[in-house]
């Protein structure tokens, strides 16, 4: 299931909350999403997979990543101005980034049309 969303997020490599908690420790990874995929009900979150914490990263990567994170936050937040601020500054560091640019048009859509009160920031992949 999560083959066919990787290729939505146009990631290299998704791993499962699961996985990830496995591995946490060994990998640099960013958290892409909250989804429930096709078939299942219960939401999960799914982590790209970037490196191997005992690789060197630059500090253009650094800062790409705490951009992504903390507009991740922002949106979780419902602070959608905020957040394409930081989604922006992302893609400055990493302008074919595909998630900065999803979360920019998810943040400037519930900008003009809100989220439900109960929103959890989850999203339902209809597609495997």
């Amino acid at each position: 299931r999560l083959e066919g969303a990787n290729k939505q997020y146009r990631t290299r490599t998704m791993i499962s909350e699961g996985t990830y908690h496995h591995v946490e420790k060994q990998v640099i990874a960013r958290e892409l999403d909250r989804l429930v995929v096709a078939g299942k009900t219960e939401p999960i979150r799914v982590y790209e997979l970037l490196g191997m914490m005992n690789d060197a990263i630059s500090e253009k990567r650094s800062e790409f990543i705490e951009h992504y994170t903390r507009g991740l936050a922002l949106y979780r937040q419902r602070r959608w101005n905020e957040a394409v601020a930081c989604f922006e500054q992302a893609l400055d560091r990493s302008p074919d980034d595909y998630p900065s640019q999803m979360y920019i048009e998810r943040s400037q859509m519930y900008l003009a049309t809100p989220p439900p009160d109960d929103w959890n920031g989850v999203f339902i992949l209809r597609m495997k």
